[in-house]
């Protein structure tokens, strides 16, 4: 199956507001030790864009920069 690329396809349904956080899907982030810039951006931009959650999987050297720089939700 193929499709064409329209801006049909690039809409995101828009979540109901009594909707639960299951039900918006879950995110994994896995994060670098030593650069952890993409994996905050990629974490933050997948809350953004409507998950219900997102885990953000790291060594345990690197969990204490994750935990300052990220939201709570995250």
């Amino acid at each position: 199956m193929s499709h064409l690329n329209s801006p049909s396809l690039w809409s995101l349904p828009v979540p109901n507001a009594d909707g639960h956080k299951y039900a918006r899907g879950c995110a994994v982030v896995f994060g670098g030790e030593k650069m952890t810039g993409a994996a905050r951006l990629a974490s933050s931009a997948t809350m953004r864009i409507g998950a219900g959650l997102c885990f953000v999987v790291s060594s345990e050297r690197s969990a204490d920069i994750y935990r300052a720089t990220l939201p709570a939700h995250v």
